[in-house]
C-alpha cells in the first residue's frame, strides 16, 4: 500500500478525489508540526507570572503615592507587561508575565509627569536611585 499515487492513478482520480488526497496530505504535515512543537517546546522562553513589587520614594526617603507605575520587557521591545499604581504609603505589588532572566525597564509617571527629579525605585531588596543626589 501506497501513500502517495503514482502519476498513472493520479490521472485517472476524479477533482473531489485528488482534492480529498491533498486535504489529507496538508492535515497530516500539520498534525506532525504541531507534535514538533509540543515535542521540542522551550519552557525558558515562555512568559511566566512572576511577583514585581517595591517602594517608590523621594530622596529624602518620603512615601510616593498615586505614582503610576509601567512595567515593560526590553527583549519584546518594550511590551508592558504589567501596570498598577502605588498605594499610599509608595508601595506597589504587580503580577507581571515576564521571560525568565528577562531585562525589564520601569516607568514611574506622577501627575503626567514622566520620571522624577530624584526618588528612589526600591524592587525587591535592591534600592535604585534615579536623579541627582542632593
Amino acid at each position: 500500500m501506497r501513500i502517495i499515487p503514482t502519476k498513472n492513478q493520479w490521472k485517472n482520480w476524479s477533482l473531489p478525489s485528488k482534492l480529498t488526497a491533498i486535504g489529507t496530505y496538508v492535515g497530516l504535515l500539520s498534525f506532525f508540526v504541531t507534535i514538533m512543537f509540543f515535542v521540542f517546546e522551550d519552557n525558558a522562553e515562555l512568559p511566566q507570572s512572576c511577583r514585581f513589587y517595591g517602594v517608590v520614594r523621594d530622596i529624602q526617603k518620603n512615601p510616593l503615592p498615586h505614582t503610576e507605575i509601567e512595567v515593560r520587557e526590553v527583549s519584546t521591545n518594550g511590551r508592558l507587561i504589567g501596570k498598577g499604581q502605588t498605594k499610599n504609603n509608595g508601595e506597589f505589588d504587580l503580577i507581571v508575565r515576564a521571560r525568565p532572566q528577562s531585562t525589564v525597564w520601569v516607568r514611574l509617571t506622577r501627575n503626567n509627569i514622566v520620571g522624577f527629579e530624584n526618588y528612589i525605585l526600591l524592587i525587591g531588596n535592591h534600592e535604585i536611585i534615579f536623579g541627582k543626589q542632593q
